[in-house]
């Protein structure tokens, strides 16, 4: 497995009948913990591929009043099931290949630690099929520092 300093999600196959299901839903209630997690921005379709995928963040509010706030997960999973996609969506190892370093215990992940629940900037890497992930903090997803863009990522024109 490839160098795993993130918080990871892997979610199941989750084969489901179309023929008998009318769709799928995600329970982000992981363990039971009732922690409040939900989905408050769009999802959106990883650019550049065929609609395979859907990635979207996930927020969960911090219950301590004292705490920090709130963290979240950035979820990538098969737009079809609602399960992982059997092949890793994450450069986990930051080498610039998606590859099986990039497995956690033998599974691509669904899930990685991100945010707090914003909409994510993704800029296509020139000449390869690997998505540079921003926070609005400008930090990259897979912590390559000499990758980090700074100043505005990205806006939204109020009317």
């Amino acid at each position: 497995a490839g160098s795993e300093p993130y918080d990871l999600r892997v979610v199941s196959d989750n084969l489901i009948d179309l023929s008998i299901h009318s769709g799928w839903y995600l329970d982000l209630e992981y363990g039971g913990s009732n922690q409040g997690e939900r989905v408050i921005s769009q999802g959106t379709f990883p650019s550049g591929r065929t609609a395979e995928r859907i990635r979207f963040t996930t927020l969960i509010p911090d219950n301590d009043p004292c705490g920090s706030g709130r963290r979240g997960y950035l979820m990538d999973v098969d737009l079809f099931t609602g399960g992982r996609f059997d092949a890793p969506v994450f450069d986990l190892t930051g080498d610039g290949l998606l590859d099986d370093d990039d497995l956690l215990d033998g599974l691509p992940p669904s899930g990685i630690a991100f945010g707090t629940g914003e909409l994510p900037t993704t800029i296509r890497r020139r000449g390869t099929n690997l998505e540079g992930i921003y926070t609005g903090e400008g930090e990259n997803i897979d912590g390559r520092t000499g990758d980090i863009l700074e100043g505005r990522q990205s806006w939204r024109q109020l009317q």
